[in-house]
């Protein structure tokens, strides 16, 4: 008998308030507790002293920033659309770091682009690779914008995962 595919969604505890273990979804605003898996990459990036990542929403399924929920000043900018990485073999979002200097930076991978210029050059880089992702992004006459989630191929994370390893070792890429 299989074990349902079905995702257990952590119920809030208010006594987590104060630990690494809580989050907030910047799409859908629900707060939740990380679940084990985002523990460990949670406490092994900050212990790395990685300003930002990525975890998974367990309500909406979506990426959102992790954002300590100790940092009450932190206010997540509401997320209207993301891009997906452009670096071989992540399938993570490009988000707006809010840092000091800000940065769009890539919570899976780290890597990091202080110029929207060097993103767009990398996106047109692996669409250019990998035309399976071209459908992640929508070109104007002028750049790529991120496309509506329901244009991502399905099985997009399972392709990525077959992708050529990418040969960069410097996580700051423009």
């Amino acid at each position: 008998m299989q074990k349902s595919q079905t995702k257990r969604i952590p119920k809030p505890d208010e006594r987590l308030v104060d630990t690494l273990e809580r989050a907030r979804c910047q799409v859908c605003r629900h707060a939740f507790n990380l679940d084990e898996q985002q523990q460990v990459f949670v406490k092994a990036m900050k212990d790395k002293g990685q300003p930002f990542m990525m975890i998974e929403c367990p309500y909406c399924g979506t990426s959102t920033q992790y954002v300590d929920s100790r940092d009450i000043q932190v206010s997540p900018q509401e997320q209207s659309g993301a891009y997906r990485c452009p670096v071989a073999q992540c399938s993570g979002w490009v988000e707006w770091i809010a840092d000091t200097p800000a940065f769009l930076g890539c919570g899976e991978c780290g890597s990091q682009w202080y110029h929207e210029a060097a993103l767009q050059r990398e996106i047109s880089q692996i669409v250019a690779r990998y035309a399976y992702r071209a459908a992640c992004y929508e070109k104007t006459h002028t750049a790529w914008a991120p496309a509506p989630l329901e244009q991502h191929p399905e099985d997009y994370e399972a392709r990525v995962e077959q992708e050529a390893m990418d040969t960069g070792t410097e996580q700051v890429r423009g």
